[in-house]
């Protein structure tokens, strides 16, 4: 963490992609560890299926509140 560039950040539950809020990384305990590491980049977020910006709006206010 203290030597990235940029953080791309993804989900997934039982093989299939989901939003960041719902998969099986622990974004707040993510975030917590970039945060810890001064970390103050860019955040990518990927999806994959449905409205894309949409989810991405709504990743990126997640990860905002955390």
């Amino acid at each position: 963490a203290p030597h990235a560039a940029n953080w791309h950040v993804k989900n997934y539950r039982d093989f299939q992609p989901v939003p960041v809020w719902d998969g099986v990384i622990d974004y707040p305990a993510a975030v917590a560890v970039m945060r810890a590491a001064g970390y103050d980049g860019w955040v990518s977020i990927e999806g994959y299926f449905g409205d894309v910006l949409d989810l991405q709006r709504r990743g990126l206010d997640y990860l905002r509140r955390l």
